[in-house]
């Protein structure tokens, strides 16, 4: 709240949204009715802080789509099958189970050598983009260049992620597409927080997918996952409400973070892909890319993420519920 009353006092601000009215509805969807997030960790009241974590989740239940992927029980017989060659029901089965499911060969070849040629442009042609390219680096160790794209560029892709968002959200829901290039310059890597190591990106109902154009070997800081950690359990809430570790993005397993440190080993999933495959995964469950191991590589991913589904979307839970 501090930081948004900070911005309604800039003035580049207001000039910025004079200059260009048309942006008015998105920042405003963008800073008052974003989609809950882990800063409810910061509200210093235990109870006001435990009484709005409830709230969220108890309202995100209303979503059918969410019961049915979130808080229901995991199938014990279920195999930990989650890599699929065609795209079918088992990928729904697979991401209600073990909140994750990586569909191989995903996209028509047209379309795949398309990104690839995106990829390639990467660097330097900001005709090609909507946003960007630009360098978001964090780290000395790992350079990182970002740009936005529009979804109705890949139909093929689109037409996935309508599939996918259709059954989560039980409604399509339109993503931002990100290009994400990082390149290493250093063989180990120093932890990133909130980026490459298992951490949690809400503390309700979240879905991103992923699409490698590129093989993704396990030197190339592939994606990990903790099967089943999507689960809003009395586990899952005990540990968001008593365990406020978990909002700091606490990169070790043993020190500190006590309900990571319950997770078996076998659960823990790193997904070295092929080229042309797709990652969906559930988000406020663990996850991360791995730390590089080794000099001079990359990896290159397509990020849709799904912020259009926000505070407005689980209040309407009826227009969502048809």
């Amino acid at each position: 709240m501090i930081n948004i009353i900070k911005d309604l006092l800039k003035i580049k601000n207001w000039i910025k949204l004079i200059k260009d009215p048309g942006k008015l509805k998105s920042v405003i969807l963008k800073r008052f009715f974003s989609y809950p997030s882990k800063r409810i960790g910061k509200i210093q009241n235990k109870y006001l802080r435990n009484f709005m974590i409830k709230f969220w989740i108890n309202l995100s239940k209303k979503n059918k789509s969410f019961n049915y992927f979130f808080f229901s029980e995991v199938d014990e017989n279920s195999k930990k099958n989650f890599a699929f060659n065609k795209f079918s029901e088992d990928v729904f089965l697979s991401l209600k189970n073990n909140g994750i499911a990586v569909i191989e060969n995903v996209l028509n070849e047209s379309e795949h050598k398309k990104i690839c040629e995106k990829f390639n442009n990467l660097n330097n042609n900001n005709e090609l983009w909507l946003e960007g390219p630009k360098n978001i680096t964090k780290s000395k160790d790992v350079d990182i260049i970002w740009a936005k794209d529009d979804i109705k560029q890949f139909s093929n892709l689109e037409m996935i992620s309508n599939q996918i968002t259709s059954k989560i959200y039980g409604k399509i829901i339109k993503p931002s597409v990100e290009f994400y290039l990082h390149k290493s310059n250093k063989a180990s890597e120093e932890i990133i927080l909130g980026e490459n190591h298992l951490h949690m990106d809400r503390f309700i109902p979240n879905l991103k997918i992923y699409y490698s154009p590129f093989d993704i070997k396990y030197t190339d800081a592939p994606f990990s996952w903790v099967l089943k950690s999507h689960k809003i359990n009395k586990e899952y809430i005990q540990s968001w409400l008593l365990n406020l570790e978990n909002f700091s993005n606490v990169p070790s397993f043993s020190e500190k973070n006590s309900y990571l440190s319950t997770f078996k080993k076998e659960d823990i999933f790193r997904a070295e892909v092929k080229r042309n495959s797709l990652i969906a995964v559930f988000t406020n469950g663990y996850h991360g890319r791995t730390p590089f191991m080794k000099k001079d590589t990359s990896r290159k991913v397509v990020f849709l993420h799904f912020g259009n589904f926000n505070i407005l979307s689980l209040f309407n839970f009826l227009k969502y519920n048809q």
